[in-house]
């Protein structure tokens, strides 16, 4: 059977809605987070946030049928990326939050990871970016920078919780 999601997606304004759908929900995840490590250790909440993602990606594929990776290689790297993005990235983040790290502080740092990663790369693979890239790194840092300053408090910066967000930022 044809991908039923193939023309679908091509559409300007579902990419478009998509897109926005993204920041909302990525964007609102900080606030999430910090309820619900109120009642729930860090690990045991993203547990039963990932139960609950995977409660709405089931019904969802099975509709939507998409193309699955085709051979181990391709598994692997879904599966190192998926680790790497969401376990490590998630879990350092959550686990500074745990440890009291504001939400602003944590949303603030991790922000700094294209900056981080466009230097890297600039600085020792040779990448060139343009300054439309460097335009977009700043005023993304900007942006969050603007959104979360009335709630940066270094004072809620810990050895843990810095070792937390710095294995969060690695992935």
């Amino acid at each position: 059977m044809k991908d039923r999601w193939a023309g679908f997606a091509r559409a300007p304004a579902f990419e478009s809605a998509l897109a926005w759908y993204f920041v909302l929900v990525w964007g609102s995840g900080y606030v999430a987070t910090k309820a619900g490590l109120a009642d729930a250790p860090p690990f045991t909440f993203l547990a039963l946030r990932y139960a609950f993602g995977l409660s709405l990606l089931v019904p969802a594929m099975l509709w939507l049928r998409p193309r699955w990776p085709a051979s181990p290689g391709e598994w692997a790297h879904v599966v190192v990326a998926g680790l790497l993005m969401h376990a490590v990235n998630l879990g350092g983040s959550h686990y500074a939050q745990y440890l009291r790290m504001t939400a602003g502080v944590t949303a603030l740092v991790l922000a700094m990871q294209p900056l981080v990663t466009a230097v890297v790369s600039s600085r020792f693979l040779g990448e060139r970016l343009g300054s439309r890239q460097w335009a977009g790194v700043a005023l993304g840092l900007a942006g969050v920078a603007l959104v979360v300053w009335h709630k940066v408090d270094v004072r809620s910066v810990t050895a843990g919780s810095l070792a937390g967000i710095f294995i969060s930022s690695r992935r």
